[in-house]
C-alpha cells in the first residue's frame, strides 16, 4: 500500500476496492496459517509465492520486487563487496547459519504466532474498517460484494498522485502571493496556471539562451479566442475589480470568522477537558492521602487482605482476581492522576503480550510508584493539594513573523489564571458529583474500619434500601440504595444489651444504636434503630455498607490537621 501512494496511475485494473481481494485477504489467509505454525513465516517458499499473484498482474509491482530482490545494494563495511540488501536480510532471517539464530529459532517461532494471533485480532476488530473489506467477515465491501463498485472506480486512486499535489501547491501559492485574494479568486488563478490558458507560445523561447531548443509554441485558450472577445474579457475584468475585491474581502470576513471560532470552541473544549481531569485528580488525591499504601510491605498486605492467596497472581479458579487488579488499579490512579505523574502512565491490557495488566505486572509498577513516592517523601516534595493536571500539547517552532491573522487566532486561546483554573476544576467536581460520578465522601474514608467502641456520638453513613413507585415494575415499585446519615447514640456491649428491656435475646458485639435525624424527602419523622455494622462491609456498596459522614470526616481532619501544626510547633 505504502509502495502504491503517488503511484496510483501505474496500476492494471486497480480501484480503492482492490486492497481487499488483492492484498487484505491474502495477508488474512497468511496470519491464519502462522497463528498455528510460527515456522510458516520462516519458509523461504512461503515469500516466494506470497506476491506472486500481486506480480503476475501488476507489471509496476513486478518491477519493484524485481529492483528489491536483485539490484537494491549496500557497501560492506570496509568498503570492498557489495552485497544485494533484501537478500543479505532474507538470508540472515530465514536460513541462519550462526549459533546464536539458530539456538533461538524455536522462541522466534513462538513469537511470531503471538503476532500472528494479535494480527488476526487487529484485522477482525469491528472497531476498525478492515474487517468490511474481508470475506470471511462479511464485509460490505468485500469482493463479492462490490463487483460492479470495482468496475465503475477503476483508476479512481489516481486521484491522489503527484498532479493532484501540484494542483494544490498551484492553489496555495496563488492564495499566499495575492494577499487579501478570496479561495474562489484564487482556484480560478490555479485552473489558468495548470491550463496554461493564458500561454503566449513563444514566451518561454524568448527567455532562453540564443541556442536552446525552440519549445512548442503552443497558445493558451484566451489568445486563441477571437481579439474582440478578448478585449471584452480584459474590460469586464477592469470594470468588476473593485465589486470583486468587495466580496473577496467579506467572503476572507466571513472564513477568519469562522476559523477563529473553531480555534476558540477547540480552545474551550481543552479546558473542559483540563478541569474534569483535574476535577477526578482531586477524588484520586483525596483517595491517596487517606488510603495509599505508604510502602510495599502494605501493598502486599492489602493484596493478602482481598485475597488469601500466596501467589501475586491468583491460583486458578479464584474470584478474588478482579478485585485485585481493580485495587492496584486504584492505587496506581492515585498517583497517576491524583499526584499527576503521567510518566507513569500504566497500561491495563495488550492485544500482543497477555502479561500486561495481570496482578503479577501491575504490582510490580507500583512498587515503582511506591519507591519514588517514598524518595519524594524523604525530601518533603509530596503536594498538600492535588496538582493541576499536565497538559499535552503540541508546539511547534515559530518560523518568522506571525501574520495577522495567526496573532488573532493565537489571542483566540481560552486562558484562564491559576486560582480561576483551580475553582473551575472545584465547580466541576461538585457537577461529577451530583451526577454520582465521582463521591467526594468516598474517597475521604479511611482504609481500615474504626473500632466499634470509639464509634460512640459519632455520625456515620448507612446504605439503606429504599422503595420508589415505578409503575414500570410488577410489584409496583424499585429498590433505591442510598447513604443515610445518623448518629451512634448507643453501642452494644455483647453481654447485657437489648434491643428492648423485655426482649430476651441479646444483641451481637457490633450492634450500635442510630438516631436518624427527620428526612422530609422521604416524609420520616426522627426516629432510632439498632443495626449490626460488620468489618467486611466498611466502605463497600451494599446492604448494610456503612462509612463516616461527612461531618465526621470534617471533624477528624481538622484535628489531624490541628495535630500537624502542634507537631510542627514542638520540632
Amino acid at each position: 500500500q505504502h509502495r502504491a501512494a503517488g503511484n496510483g496511475s501505474k496500476l492494471v485494473n486497480w480501484s480503492p476496492y482492490s486492497m481487499g481481494d488483492q492484498v487484505l485477504e491474502r495477508v488474512e489467509e497468511l496470519y491464519t496459517r502462522a497463528a498455528s505454525d510460527g515456522s510458516v513465516l520462516l519458509n523461504p517458499r512461503t515469500w516466494d509465492t506470497f506476491w506472486k499473484p500481486i506480480a503476475d498482474t501488476q507489471p509496476a509491482f513486478a518491477a519493484y520486487l524485481k529492483y528489491t530482490y536483485e539490484e537494491e545494494t549496500v557497501m560492506s563495511p570496509d568498503g570492498s563487496t557489495r552485497h544485494l540488501v533484501y537478500q543479505l536480510a532474507r538470508r540472515a532471517i530465514l536460513e541462519p547459519t550462526d549459533e546464536t539464530r539458530m539456538r533461538t529459532r524455536a522462541t522466534t517461532i513462538e513469537y511470531l504466532q503471538v503476532q500472528a494471533r494479535a494480527g488476526l485480532r487487529k484485522m477482525h476488530d469491528e472497531r476498525t474498517v478492515l474487517p468490511s473489506y474481508l470475506t470471511s467477515q462479511d464485509g460490505a465491501l468485500c469482493a463479492a460484494k462490490v463487483g460492479r463498485a470495482h468496475a465503475d472506480t477503476i483508476g479512481c486512486e489516481n486521484t491522489n498522485d503527484r498532479f493532484s499535489e501540484s494542483v494544490f501547491g498551484t492553489f496555495d501559492r496563488s492564495l499566499k502571493r495575492n494577499e487579501g485574494c478570496s479561495r474562489e479568486a484564487a482556484s480560478a488563478l490555479a485552473h489558468a496556471a495548470r491550463m496554461k490558458s493564458f500561454a503566449t507560445g513563444d514566451a518561454v523561447r524568448h527567455r532562453k539562451a540564443l541556442d536552446a531548443p525552440s519549445p512548442d509554441a503552443s497558445l493558451g485558450y484566451f489568445h486563441e479566442l477571437p481579439w474582440q472577445e478578448q478585449h471584452a474579457l480584459v474590460e469586464w475584468a477592469r470594470l468588476a475589480q473593485r465589486p470583486s475585491r468587495a466580496v473577496d474581502r467579506a467572503d476572507n470576513a466571513q472564513y477568519a470568522a469562522y476559523v477563529k471560532a473553531k480555534a476558540k470552541t477547540a480552545s474551550q473544549e481543552e479546558l473542559k477537558a483540563l478541569v474534569t481531569e483535574w476535577a477526578y485528580g482531586m477524588s484520586f488525591f483525596e483517595r491517596w492521602q487517606e488510603r495509599g499504601v505508604r510502602s510495599v510491605s502494605q501493598l502486599n498486605a492489602g493484596l493478602r487482605s482481598i485475597c488469601a492467596c500466596r501467589a501475586q497472581a491468583c491460583r486458578s479458579g479464584c474470584t478474588a482476581n478482579q478485585a485485585k487488579l481493580d485495587w492496584l488499579r486504584e492505587q496506581i490512579e492515585m498517583r497517576t492522576r491524583g499526584l499527576q505523574w503521567v510518566e507513569f502512565a500504566a497500561r491495563w491490557s495488550s492485544s500482543t503480550d497477555e502479561y500486561v495488566g495481570t496482578v503479577e505486572e501491575l504490582t510490580g509498577h507500583l512498587k515503582e510508584l511506591i519507591e519514588h513516592e517514598r524518595d519524594l517523601r524523604e525530601r518533603d516534595e509530596l503536594p498538600d493539594v492535588a496538582p493541576p493536571p499536565v497538559v499535552r500539547r503540541k508546539t511547534f517552532k515559530q518560523l518568522g513573523t506571525p501574520t495577522a491573522q495567526a496573532e488573532v487566532l493565537m489571542a483566540a486561546r481560552e486562558e484562564l489564571t491559576p486560582d480561576e483554573l483551580r475553582e473551575a476544576a472545584e465547580d466541576e467536581r461538585d457537577r461529577l458529583e451530583e451526577a454520582g460520578e465521582i463521591d467526594h465522601v468516598a474517597d475521604a474514608q479511611p482504609e481500615r474500619p474504626p473500632d466499634f467502641a470509639s464509634l460512640l456520638n459519632v455520625h456515620l453513613e448507612v446504605r439503606w434500601p429504599y422503595r420508589l413507585p415505578d409503575k414500570g415494575k410488577k410489584r409496583g415499585y424499585k429498590t433505591h440504595y442510598i447513604w443515610a446519615e445518623g448518629e451512634v447514640v448507643e453501642i452494644a456491649d455483647g453481654t447485657t444489651t437489648k434491643r428492648t428491656p423485655q426482649c430476651k435475646t441479646v444483641l451481637a458485639w457490633g450492634a450500635v444504636r442510630i438516631k436518624w435525624p427527620k428526612d422530609s424527602r422521604y416524609d420520616e419523622d426522627e426516629s432510632f434503630t439498632w443495626t449490626v455494622l460488620v468489618a467486611d462491609s466498611w466502605r463497600k456498596e451494599k446492604h448494610l455498607g456503612w462509612r463516616f459522614a461527612k461531618p465526621e470526616l470534617a471533624r477528624r481532619g481538622a484535628a489531624a490537621r490541628a495535630a500537624k501544626r502542634a507537631r510542627a510547633d514542638t520540632s
